[in-house]
């Protein structure tokens, strides 16, 4: 029974559809691209994650964290072409 559970809230790998190039081409070779990841940023990425509150400050939290692992995740894909180690 303990299997059947495992088995039916694994989460399942998601197939890689754009290249580093193309975040690259997006928001870097893209004038308004630049601007969108900038923005991007300031919303999301370059705040406070913590939210103080209870079990609402908890949601809050986790829901900006969210948000800011979306950027993460663009400028990571972004620095794989540029070879950095963090990617």
């Amino acid at each position: 029974m303990a299997e059947a559970r495992a088995a039916a809230t694994a989460v399942k790998a998601v197939p890689v559809l754009a290249t580093p190039e193309d975040y690259a081409a997006t928001f870097e070779g893209f004038k308004p691209g630049t601007k969108v990841l900038q923005d991007l940023c300031a919303r999301f990425h370059d705040r406070n994650t913590y939210s103080p509150g209870g079990v609402e400050g908890q949601r809050e939290t986790e829901r900006r964290a969210a948000q800011k692992e979306v950027v993460t995740w663009i400028l990571r894909r972004m620095g794989q072409i540029k070879g950095d180690e963090n990617a």
